[in-house]
């Protein structure tokens, strides 16, 4: 992926997001946290999606509005990730934008209200 864009880009893009969309005040739920951590502990190649979706899908019930947007990040990554290792392929731009990059930041920015 940095083959692609270069480091200094990504390093870049990811202050600038931090300066203008990520409030620092804003921390996630010690218990969302907490329930996240003990969904992912366990998790490997062998694991199975829907399970993992399923369990994340109860905890965006309890989860606020904050809170939600992370999750949202979570099945998305669950859903577009690829199940096989891309170790050695190369992954072109547009690739990283739509199969990488859509997928974290399009939560973020949805707001359907």
């Amino acid at each position: 992926m940095l083959n692609a864009i270069g480091l200094d880009n990504v390093q870049e893009f990811h202050a600038e997001l931090l300066n203008k969309y990520v409030n620092q005040d804003i921390k996630l739920e010690k218990n969302i946290f907490i329930e996240l951590i003990n969904i992912f502990r366990n998790v490997n190649e062998k694991s199975d999606r829907k399970e993992l979706k399923v369990k994340l899908h109860n905890v965006y019930e309890a989860a606020d509005p904050l809170d939600s947007k992370i999750i949202d990040i979570l099945i998305n990554i669950i859903n577009k990730l690829p199940g096989s290792s891309l170790i050695d392929e190369e992954v072109k731009e547009f690739e990283l934008i739509t199969n990488y990059l859509d997928m974290v930041i399009s939560p973020i920015f949805h707001d359907p209200q």
